[in-house]
């Protein structure tokens, strides 16, 4: 549901999000995304308002490096071409989970999987979807989910070799 989601860093671009009804890829609705104008490569964003905390489009309060996420989401390319450079979570291009380039075409389901690598910014909790601001046209979106699929091993103890037992330990995660 578009109630979910705003619009944010548009640049040079001119950005829209709307809920369509006509032609919704499943019976509820879909986002429709549109741009145009752009010429930065980097915008514009999007991202899971407080609303969306309903629609699985946030992680816990406290995400943690190393961390697995898995997005899934449909998608139908409606005009022109549509282009998205990285889906993460907080404010920050570090926080992503992929930086995979999606080029759209027709009706597509998109699975997306990645390992937290870093926490940033102030809504680190936050889905963010970046598009390429040069390519122009329409895209609707429907049926997004996030779901937590795993954690990265970090080793937390070394056992210390000499069996004198000084085994190094962490307690911060």
């Amino acid at each position: 549901d578009v109630a979910g989601f705003a619009i944010s860093d548009s640049h040079s671009s001119s950005s829209s999000l709307a809920r369509e009804t006509a032609n919704p890829l499943t019976g509820t609705g879909s986002m429709l995304f549109t741009t145009t104008g752009g010429t930065n490569s980097s915008y514009p964003r999007m991202y899971a308002t407080t609303s969306s905390a309903d629609d699985l489009c946030r992680l816990p309060a406290d995400p943690v490096v190393g961390e697995k996420y898995k997005l899934t989401m449909t998608t139908k390319l409606v005009s022109g071409s549509v282009k998205m450079n990285y889906v993460g979570f907080g404010d920050d291009i570090n926080a992503n989970i992929s930086t995979d380039d999606i080029t759209f075409s027709g009706t597509q389901t998109h699975v997306i999987e990645g390992t937290m690598t870093a926490i940033a910014g102030s809504n680190e909790e936050v889905l963010w979807f970046a598009f390429d601001g040069t390519q122009h046209g329409s895209l609707l979106i429907d049926s997004i989910k996030v779901e937590k699929t795993g954690v990265q091993g970090f080793v937390t103890k070394l056992y210390d070799q000499s069996n004198n037992s000084n085994h190094a330990e962490q307690t911060t995660a």
